[in-house]
């Protein structure tokens, strides 16, 4: 989710459902957000967008809000996440996502 207000700060908040994790785990949350809109998700550093906590059935849920403020208005992004176990290795991986920050 996207969210901004007049101010001119914007916020993402990524919602994560995630099923199926090693149970009683913590992983940390990942994204790398490319300026380039050639839908390849093919630039950016990976970021942390914060832990997810897997209850003893392997499923978990969070929102993870991070300012987006450094883009300005009007500006399309891409942007791909990742979930990391605590041995860093990736579990799951979505798809390349095009956003557009709005004016």
């Amino acid at each position: 989710m996207l969210t901004h207000d007049p101010q001119g700060s914007s916020q993402v908040t990524a919602e994560l459902t995630v099923d199926a994790l090693d149970p009683g785990t913590t992983f940390q949350v990942q994204t790398a957000v490319d300026g380039s809109f050639d839908n390849a998700c093919s630039g950016g550093t990976w970021a942390s967008l914060g832990g997810i906590t897997t209850r003893s059935d392997g499923h978990a849920v969070a929102e993870l809000p991070q300012a987006a403020a450094a883009l300005a208005e009007g500006t399309p992004v891409e942007a791909i996440f990742r979930v990391v176990d605590p041995a860093g290795h990736v579990v799951l991986k979505s798809d390349c996502w095009q956003i557009m920050i709005p004016e």
